[in-house]
């Protein structure tokens, strides 16, 4: 089972046991905000945040970051940052791809 924390999009796993155990309270190990993770549990991970996100949008983070994202613009280069979000959309072309036997 995996669960996303609502203030920092982190997914991570969960065992039913520990989920009884904590009575669906978690704690995020990124940000280390507590939140009930019945809310968002699910058998598959969920869709990544970047999926839906313009080209623009994805540049904009790598320059500025986001949420526990630092700023990647002072050392990263402009080509080099584009070049960042061209490699995201290939993985993503990659992953709907079916190998035929």
């Amino acid at each position: 089972m995996y669960t996303q924390c609502p203030e920092c999009l982190s997914v991570f796993s969960l065992d039913a046991q520990t989920l009884a155990k904590a009575h669906g309270h978690v704690v995020c190990g990124h940000c280390n905000a507590s939140f009930g993770s019945l809310a968002t549990l699910t058998e598959q991970l969920p869709p990544e945040p970047f999926v839906e996100l313009p080209d623009g949008e994805i540049f904009y983070v790598i320059t500025n970051g986001r949420n526990n994202m630092g700023a990647y613009g002072p050392n990263v280069t402009v080509e080099d940052r584009w070049a960042i979000v061209a490699y995201l959309r290939a993985l993503q072309l990659a992953r709907l791809a079916r190998i035929r036997a």
